[in-house]
Formats: structure tokens, sequence, C-alpha cells
């Protein structure tokens, strides 16, 4: 009996301990949630600080309204890195942020991109109200180059008169749009534009005084982190790679590689 119940208790001991180790190797992984259109350099580092690290990074990409919703309705996730400072504020109106957190990576902007055989009849943003360009838009509710391009067009003054053909969840749906010619032009993030250029012409948007269109590309960590200090490390990472980022934004990282 006396060795049955010592038997029970080794048994009762493993399974434990075993436990333990699970839990630890759980605790060596972080979920980000990061904007559709920084896929390309976000691969890079993540693969840069897993190996540097050996913590394991899940990155869920989409447009920055939808990660903004999953943080709401799930709760769940460590670093939230949208397309825009808006998504932070209405992420930190909601308490989903640990506020003191927040750091900027870097700027970009918005730039109208137009298919080479229309680009005869485009000189600037105001020659979308030519009916017979077919303008794809990101969906202003999912996607931060959507809410983008609603407020410029409607600053403008100009968003009622453009054939709006197509809004997509995401700024990569408005390239593949663009590139299968489904449609004509788009507003994208320069970034993405620029590797393009053999197929779109690309024209700066700009206000009547000469200001640059552009937003902030912000970084936080959740207020409900299950891996706070695994996540820290990961953010404090990419401001370490900060130049990096903003050389992909100009193009630089694209040239390079």
């Amino acid at each position: 009996m006396i060795i049955k119940v010592r038997n029970n208790f080794i048994l009762i001991s493993i399974i434990f301990l075993l436990s333990l180790i699970l839990a630890c190797k759980e605790e060596k992984k972080i979920t980000v949630l990061a904007a559709a259109g920084l896929k390309p350099i976000m691969e890079k580092l993540v693969r840069e600080f897993q190996n540097e690290t050996k913590i394991k990074v899940e990155i869920i990409y989409g447009g920055s309204g939808y990660l903004l919703a999953q943080l709401k309705s799930n709760l769940k996730g460590d670093v939230f890195i949208p397309a825009d400072e808006y998504y932070i504020s209405k992420a930190q109106e909601n308490a989903l942020l640990d506020n003191k957190s927040i750091r900027t990576l870097a700027y970009h902007q918005p730039v109208l991109v137009v298919r080479k055989e229309k680009a005869k009849e485009i000189k600037n943003i105001f020659d979308l109200r030519n009916k017979s360009i077919r303008v794809g838009l990101g969906d202003e509710k999912a996607c931060a180059i959507g809410k983008v391009s609603s407020e410029i067009l409607q600053k403008l003054g100009i968003i009622k008169e453009i054939n709006i053909v197509v809004r997509t969840p995401t700024v990569n749906q408005l390239i593949l749009y663009l590139l299968s010619g489904q449609i004509d032009a788009s507003i994208i993030w320069k970034e993405l534009a620029l590797p393009l250029q053999k197929e779109v012409k690309i024209f700066p948007i700009q206000y009547e005084n000469g200001t640059i269109f552009q937003k902030k590309i912000e970084v936080s960590l959740t207020s409900f982190s299950k891996n706070k200090e695994d996540a820290q490390k990961f953010i404090k990472f990419l401001l370490q790679h900060r130049e990096e980022i903003r050389h992909w934004l100009d193009f630089e990282y694209n040239r390079r590689n």
C-alpha cells in the first residue's frame, strides 16, 4: 500500500514538473498584431529576433481596423503595430494598451498610383474626377490606408466625384487589383508603391500649400499581455532597428536586397 501511494506521488510529481516545463516553453512565445502593409520588413525583423533571442513570435497581419477589432473582442495579443497612429489612439480609448510603452517606429506617406496605360490622363490627384478612371480604395473601416484615403479625398473635396469601383480590407489586395488591371488607380503607401514602378506611375499627394501627407507608425505593448517581458524585448529590438525600418519605407531596403 505504501509503495503504491509512493508511486502515485512520484507520478503526480513528474506530471507537475512536466506541466511547469511546458508552461515555461509556452511563455517563450509572443503574439504580434501588425498592419498587412508592413509584412515585408516585419518578416525579416521577426526572423532576426527569433534567431537572436530564441523567443517565438506569432504574427497576425491584417488591416489596422480589423486588428483593432480583434484586440477589442478577444483581448489577446502582446504587441500592436497598426499603420496609423489613429488606431493607437482608439486602442488607448478602450484601455487596450500599456500607454507608457507606446513608441514611434517611423513615418510613411500615402501616394497616388496609376497604371501606366492610364497615366497620360492623370497629372495629379484631382484628375481622378475623370469618370473613365476606375479607382480602388481601402475599406476605411478595415485598414489604415482606406481611412487615410477617404480623409484625403474629403479634405480635397473630390470624393463624391470619383468612380470608386471597389474597396478592399487590406492594402495588399488593392495592389493585386491594380496589377491585374481590375482598377486603374489607387492610393497606397509609398513603400509598397515603389517596387511597382514598372507597372505604375507614382504621384505624391500634396495639399495646396505643398505639404506632403504622412502618417506615424507606432508600436505598443497591450494592457493584457501574458508575456510582457518578452514582448518588451521585441519592442526594444524594433526600436533598435528603427533606421532599417525607415530605410525600407524610403525604398533603400528594396534596392539593397
